[in-house]
């Protein structure tokens, strides 16, 4: 049996905290001007989101993470969020994803 002949239900699960959908805007920063991002997933230890890759962070970059969770309520999910993941697509944009710097959060 191959990779490809394998449904992900039978992937091991890598995440030690299992990851749920997130869908909403998301402000980042890195000590400057907040940019634009949209949530895609978050857990007790992490989340994901897409950015414009023009402005994406870095691997190991410490940054500030803001859910907009509706116009009159945001929530700042963390103060110093650990860069893990930057992945460019090929429409402009880019997936982040995040280790959060104290587990349990949520």
């Amino acid at each position: 049996m191959t990779a490809s002949d394998r449904s992900d239900s039978t992937l091991p699960e890598r995440r030690a905290f299992l990851r749920v959908g997130f869908d909403c805007p998301v402000r980042w920063n890195t000590g400057g001007a907040d940019r634009p991002g949209w949530a895609r997933d978050a857990s007790e230890a992490g989340a994901g989101f897409t950015t414009h890759a023009i402005s994406a962070p870095e691997i190991g970059q410490t940054i500030q993470l803001i859910f907009e969770l509706d116009p009159q309520l945001q929530w700042i999910a963390d103060e110093s969020a650990i860069v893990q993941r930057c992945e460019k697509q090929g429409d402009g944009l880019c997936n982040v994803g995040v280790r959060l710097s104290d587990p349990g959060l949520f």
